[in-house]
């Protein structure tokens, strides 16, 4: 099968919609460019995965001790936003309880099964989830590439300094131009 993923890590209701519980504005500004990718991923054959954090409804968590509870089952908040490009018929969805992508969830199961090894990573947020998803991708012997204005935080001196990190020791950060030449090329 193909080679390379799109992950879409936590496009979600309660980040990226206005009246979401964890709201901010940065989030909602990536959804054109996310859906650029998305469109180009589809056109040369990429595996398409979104990723959902997703709280069981009235269960017991323990991220959620410290925490209010964001994402949660039957809520709404834990939906994919409208805006994203998301084809029920072929692209994957991954629910997952942790900052990583890969903890406790099937992505590795899926990306193994369609013989993946490259990931283009997008979503929110840099500083915790897409970085906790590299690093496990990493781990995993996949080859990251984090797609610098597809990916945000609400505090841009962590997003900076993460990416930054994330380029040095765990992947590639590259931004939305050079992905698409890079999947228009199928280098990626």
């Amino acid at each position: 099968m193909t080679k390379k993923a799109l992950i879409i890590v936590d496009m979600l209701k309660d980040f990226c919609d206005e009246n979401g519980k964890a709201y901010h504005e940065s989030y909602k500004k990536i959804i054109p460019n996310i859906n650029e990718i998305i469109k180009s991923a589809r056109k040369n054959n990429c595996l398409i995965i979104f990723i959902r954090h997703s709280y069981r409804e009235n269960k017991f968590d323990k991220s959620l001790i410290n925490f209010e509870p964001i994402c949660v089952q039957n809520t709404g908040g834990d939906e994919i936003v409208e805006d994203l490009d998301f084809n029920f018929k072929s692209d994957y969805t991954v629910f997952k309880r942790r900052y990583s992508a890969f903890f406790s969830t099937d992505l590795d199961l899926i990306l193994r099964e369609n013989n993946i090894k490259e990931l283009l990573i997008t979503g929110v947020k840099t500083n915790n989830c897409i970085r906790a998803t590299v690093h496990d991708a990493y781990y995993l012997d996949y080859t990251p590439y984090v797609i610098e204005d597809c990916v945000s935080s609400k505090d841009q001196l962590s997003h900076e300094i993460n990416l930054k990190d994330i380029d040095k020791y765990f992947g590639h950060v590259i931004n939305k131009e050079k992905a698409l030449e890079l999947l228009e090329r199928g280098e990626i």
